[in-house]
């Protein structure tokens, strides 16, 4: 039963986490908001329209669609806890475009521009509204994407959706884009909706997918090991007042043709510009490129999450960089968000969603 929360947050990263109490969760389950990837899934070759993103400044990372194409201009949708992204990257295994020149790395473009939706609140994320979109450049011949779902999204419980993302899976750190089946359990009124969990570290802001277009957005699960519930937000309640006046109106789903044909396969981005196989990545585009060689050191302290006594609670959370605490009593609910390069060290905290309705 959930007794109290403690609101940590937002990504894990080297930057300071700081924690704060919740008043109690209305529902009758336990709840966490874990950092997570895909648990049991399969390595995925075929969805290159889903994407890494990472920040480089915080060595932190999260998952996106690109959802458009626009001449030399693509956008991304993903969690809106998933902030301050720098590149868009595209590769089966990310590992790849941390190398010399390896032909892996398809694509890496640098961000432009990111923007959130103005309703999320990240004291109170199980409202909705974890949305964010990437604006990236150097997309000229890009050939992938999945537009976003509008209304009807013809999701209802029971179905089956995709979903699919870079982040953790049940044997721990993983680099590999991989996905899995799963099925719709319930929905929260018009902004949430559930399913059997898949999605652990790493795997925020990744897609759902249905019917060729992408109806939900990864932002959290219900326990922190991540076996029990995932949470999806529903896509076709923001596409008509938030994305489409960002990007303009959607591109039809791709064809198996154009999703199988012109896709760069060597070491530079389809642009022209991007990855380079010079002992790293660099972006070129949006200000000055920034160089990510293989032996860079890129470990952080995402610190700790203590063990939950008889009685639920939890008596820490949180770190800086330097690896001191700051504690706060109550469960301990973890948005799914960001996974950095490194040492996977501790779960981060966030708060529930409101009851079904």
């Amino acid at each position: 039963m959930l007794r109290h929360a403690a609101v940590c947050g937002l990504a894990l990263s080297s930057v300071f986490l700081s924690c704060q109490a919740a008043p109690p969760g209305p529902a009758d389950e336990d709840v966490a908001y874990t950092e997570e990837q895909i648990i049991n899934g399969t390595p995925d070759t075929t969805s290159k329209a889903v994407v890494w993103l990472f920040d480089e400044g915080s060595g932190s990372s999260c998952t996106g669609t690109v959802i458009k194409v626009d001449g030399g201009t693509g956008y991304v949708l993903t969690a809106a806890h998933c902030t301050n992204m720098d590149y868009v990257i595209a590769a089966d295994d990310y590992e790849d475009c941390f190398g010399q020149g390896n032909p892996g790395c398809e694509a890496v473009f640098d961000v432009a521009e990111q923007i959130y939706h103005p309703d999320y609140n990240s004291n109170d994320p199980g409202q909705g509204y974890d949305f964010s979109l990437i604006r990236f450049t150097g997309a000229f011949g890009w050939p992938y994407w999945i537009p976003a779902a509008q209304t009807p999204d013809g999701l209802a419980e029971g179905l089956t959706v995709d979903i699919i993302g870079y982040g953790q899976t049940e044997s721990g750190n993983n680099s590999l884009r991989k996905h899995k089946t799963t099925t719709v359990v319930d929905m929260y009124g018009s902004l949430l909706f559930d399913h059997v969990s898949t999605v652990c570290f790493g795997d925020s802001g990744g897609p759902a997918i249905y019917d060729g277009h992408v109806v939900g957005v990864s932002s959290f699960v219900t326990d922190d090991a991540c076996m029990d519930y995932g949470f999806s937000g529903r896509v076709r309640h923001v596409y008509t007042d938030w994305i489409e006046p960002y990007t303009g109106p959607s591109m039809p789903p791709m064809t198996t043709t154009s999703a199988t044909t012109g896709a760069s396969t060597g070491t530079t981005n389809p642009s022209g510009g991007g990855f380079t196989g010079d002992g790293g990545f660099s972006g070129e585009g949006a200000g000055a490129p920034a160089t990510l060689g293989p032996d860079d050191d890129y470990e952080w302290y995402p610190g700790k999450q203590d063990d939950k006594d008889e009685d639920g609670d939890s008596t820490s959370c949180a770190v800086t960089s330097a690896g001191t605490s700051t504690s706060s009593s109550g469960w301990a609910l973890s948005l799914l968000g960001v996974i950095a390069l490194g040492s996977l060290r501790g779960r981060r905290s966030k708060q529930r969603p409101s009851k079904k309705s």
